[in-house]
């Protein structure tokens, strides 16, 4: 099939019509990756009460106007409060099914909290449950993970924002992990005035949201990021280039103690590693090390410098450091690991 020109117009916008529609407040809408499924918000009559969460479906993902009757997503996910900003992930390992969104029922730390919900074999979703490494005292909303399942993207004006509320970035190990505490996007993205909603492309490097920042035509306005991406350059290290990060020595490593690694094209973003149940994540926006074969946790990466932990597990002789970002790999570098310490 060929692709729309990304230099193409975009068409007048269509309303998706009354099978979609209603009379009342529809919002939130969030397209499952195939296209198939679309989830959004609405307080049309007859859900669990307030804003509630429905699906609906369609078989061909070119007809945009061939969608299903929405189905309440049930008591499962709705509750009396209200529920907001659905973002849903797909195990490609498992073939589970995650859904999140944003809630302010009882129960949470604060006004709007975030909450995951994963799709049974029966097609429902069950009892949703509070991610509490993703919600705080303040509102936390539009949850958007990636395709992959460790990154997950959130609006929040939590303590930490430069101004209202801040996008923010959580990060995770793997998919069977709990996500990291959520790291301020920074000024480059963030503003003293108000950053919602993203929403990220499959290629990793867009990031859309809107802002009421000055400058712009109205209220709001949407806004595009775009993330540098390495292409066709590897990670380059130095010869000596992984050194102790207390003495910058080159010689021996031990076991779980903290290297430096310097180079360039060493990683996309400049951002650092978040604590999550005892362990830093070993993927950081893309950026990889490898000792041997075990993956290093990254406490910093940035495009020349990386922070990391030598693994627990690697044994005493001479091994191969990589560094590896968004599946483009540096020549190794080798280096000797000494035993380990008391």
């Amino acid at each position: 099939m060929q692709r729309p020109s990304l230099d193409a117009p975009w068409g007048t916008p269509q309303n998706l019509g009354p099978n979609v529609n209603s009379a009342a407040t529809d919002q939130c809408p969030h397209l499952s990756p195939d296209g198939h499924t679309l989830i959004f918000a609405s307080n049309r009559p007859g859900g669990v009460g307030g804003h509630d969460l429905y699906v609906s479906r369609r078989r061909n993902q070119r007809d945009d106007f061939g969608w299903d009757i929405p189905e309440n997503l049930g008591s499962g996910v709705n509750t009396s409060s209200n529920e907001f900003t659905p973002g849903s992930f797909e195990d490609d390992d498992t073939g589970n099914l995650t859904l999140y969104f944003n809630s302010n029922r009882p129960g949470g730390p604060g006004g709007g909290d975030i909450y995951a919900s994963v799709l049974q074999n029966d097609g429902a979703f069950g009892p949703a449950a509070l991610v509490p490494e993703l919600s705080t005292s303040a509102s936390d909303s539009f949850p958007a993970p990636l395709r992959d399942g460790l990154e997950l993207y959130l609006t929040s004006d939590r303590p930490g924002t430069l101004g209202g509320s801040d996008l923010w970035v959580s990060t995770r190990q793997s998919t069977s992990d709990p996500w990291s505490l959520p790291v301020n996007l920074g000024p480059t993205i963030n503003s003293p005035a108000g950053e919602t909603a993203t929403a990220i492309p499959s290629n990793r490097a867009s990031l859309f949201f809107f802002s009421d920042r000055p400058g712009g035509q109205g209220m709001t306005d949407l806004y595009v990021s775009t993330r540098a991406r390495i292409t066709g350059t590897a990670p380059a290290l130095p010869t000596g280039g992984v050194v102790n990060a207390a003495t910058y020595a080159s010689g021996t490593l031990a076991p779980n103690t903290i290297v430096s690694i310097f180079g360039s094209n060493l990683a996309t973003v400049t951002a650092a590693g978040q604590l999550a149940a005892g362990s830093y994540p070993t993927s950081l926006f893309g950026t990889r090390v490898t000792f041997g074969s075990s993956d290093a946790q990254l406490l910093y990466v940035s495009p020349l410098q990386i922070n990391a932990v030598v693994p627990s597990g690697s044994s005493a002789g001479s091994t191969n450091v990589t560094v590896s970002v968004d599946g483009v790999t540096s020549a190794p570098q080798p280096v000797t690991i000494g035993p380990a310490g008391p």
